[in-house]
């Protein structure tokens, strides 16, 4: 996982999945993690490996011997575990994706020119996270609902590098210059920007 060749080899036998470059990144620094996605998938590629025996599906005279036949049972499970791993996470990043980041701050707003401020600001905003990763608009709704946080906050928020963070959000920065210069969205002035 850490060098990411077991995600080659899945897609080589047949057994692909998708894995994002987040999920990726996640698994290559954090041996915690592919410890529990490799026990898991172990496990699993266990109980199947045995079945398999005691079913006598397993035939030498194939090709295959006991260690190769293991093997692929186990790239199999891998495919099972990583989506067992990922499930819950996607479904956080899901969730924070969801959260509408201006809600609290103009819920109780009477200042129609600033909620007509906060309309524009979300609109453009939804048409730049429009075309980014799931990734890299929870990063920008974490950002939304805790705005003193730093990078590092964020990061630990979401299970991220700071790292990872910056590069979400120079992802989201260049996006917005694209959209920018291409007559999408016109960039707000400074003061158009501040909040009450």
């Amino acid at each position: 996982m850490r060098t990411g060749a077991i995600y080659e080899l899945c897609a080589m036998k047949g057994f692909g999945f998708t894995a994002s470059e987040d999920e990726m990144e996640v698994l290559r620094r954090r041996a915690d993690l592919r410890d529990e996605v490799a026990a898991d998938c172990l496990h699993y590629a266990y109980q199947d490996f045995i079945a398999i025996l005691q079913a006598e599906y397993w035939d030498p005279d194939k090709g295959a011997t006991l260690r190769t036949f293991f093997v692929g049972t186990c790239l199999f499970a891998f495919r099972d575990a990583f989506r067992r791993w990922a499930r819950p996470r996607r479904r956080y990043l899901q969730m924070i994706d969801s959260y509408a980041g201006f809600e609290r701050t103009r819920a109780r707003s009477t200042d129609t020119a600033w909620f007509e401020k906060a309309v524009i600001l979300c609109a453009t905003l939804d048409l730049i996270l429009d075309g980014v990763s799931i990734d890299a608009r929870a990063v920008c709704k974490q950002m939304l609902s805790e705005p003193n946080a730093t990078q590092d906050e964020i990061g630990q928020m979401l299970g991220k590098s700071r790292k990872s963070v910056e590069r979400h959000l120079s992802r989201v920065r260049e996006r917005a210059r694209r959209l920018t210069a291409a007559g999408v969205i016109i960039v707000p002035s400074v003061s158009s920007a501040v909040t009450r």
